[in-house]
């Protein structure tokens, strides 16, 4: 079977990307790149790394100095939810190489680039899916974020990489697969699943395979600090009396749940979530989708994200 050969488009540019194509200069063959489609949980991950005091980059955010050295986002929603690295290592500036690099473009963007490792941050596409339409819906401030307020009409129009958002899903990680598998590049799937019932030892896996362990207690401390609940407490800090920005009341913290599509799946949504090609990729990455949904308990309460 021939090589897969994407082809770097430079598409996402115009899209608000263009910091991010800046950033792949920097990518180098000793990183870890960390795809993700949006909802999946990477800023627990990336809070968690931040946390280890390892050199997390969001490549569409953080912004390279000319001598390496990172100037942190200075975004509204990154203002809410992104940890503060601890005094000790904001000086030293993360632990050295590897970088763990958050991207949420496809693969064909990285043409040309050399690195060590992929991790892909992965979430049961139902649940991811609709995170990425509630954030999407009080957050999107671009042309292209902005989304219909009804799920369904989301899941009906072309989003992001230009399918409706279920092909975006599928065909986002089958690429990214497609590109390891051909190249013997060291995958890790992280799945948001496993980072809520297991996170310590999780973790410590993931250490492991980057070949940078950590101390027990370090990686519990980062664990309890990541957590969902203690992000939660930080974006409510951060917003304080303003509550303004994405909507009054609204949260990028919004609950964190897994398995929340049981409360909205309805026999009018199922099949949208049916496809051969997203059950294939599903079950590669661990997600069996065949599990009867239940009687559907309504809408959640409004928010954003995750």
């Amino acid at each position: 079977m021939a090589q897969f050969r994407p082809r770097r488009t430079g598409r996402f540019a115009s899209m608000g990307f263009d910091l991010h194509y800046r950033n792949l200069a920097w990518v180098g063959p000793r990183d870890v790149v960390m795809p993700n489609v949006a909802g999946a949980g990477s800023s627990l991950v990336g809070n968690l790394l931040l946390e280890l005091g390892l050199g997390y980059v969001d490549l569409n955010r953080d912004v390279f100095l000319p001598d390496g050295s990172l100037l942190p986002p200075a975004d509204p929603v990154s203002r809410r939810i992104r940890t503060a690295r601890r005094p000790e290592d904001a000086a030293r500036g993360g632990r050295g190489e590897p970088r763990f690099m958050k991207t949420h473009l496809p693969v064909e963007e990285f043409e040309g680039c050399e690195f060590g490792q992929v991790w892909l941050i992965v979430r049961d596409p139902r649940d991811a899916i609709y995170s990425w339409h509630r954030y999407h819906r009080n957050f999107g401030e671009l042309e292209w974020e902005k989304v219909p307020e009804e799920f369904e009409e989301f899941l009906r129009r072309p989003f992001f990489l230009g399918p409706p958002p279920v092909d975006n899903w599928w065909t986002y990680y089958r690429d990214w697969l497609r590109y390891t598998d051909d190249r013997g590049i060291p995958v890790e799937v992280i799945r948001f699943e496993d980072m809520k019932s297991d996170p310590v030892g999780r973790t410590t896996g993931l250490l492991r395979a980057a070949s940078c362990p950590l101390p027990e207690e370090e990686v519990v401390r980062a664990c309890r600090d990541s957590s969902y609940e203690a992000m939660r407490a930080r974006e409510e800090a951060a917003v304080g009396a303003d509550g303004t920005a994405g909507g009054a009341g609204v949260r990028v913290m919004r609950r964190g749940q897994v398995g929340e599509w049981r409360t909205w799946m309805t026999p009018r949504l199922r099949p949208y979530f049916a496809g051969a090609e997203l059950r294939a990729v599903a079950a590669r990455l661990g997600y069996h989708l065949d599990e009867p949904a239940g009687e559907p308990a309504g809408e959640p309460p409004d928010g954003a994200g995750r």
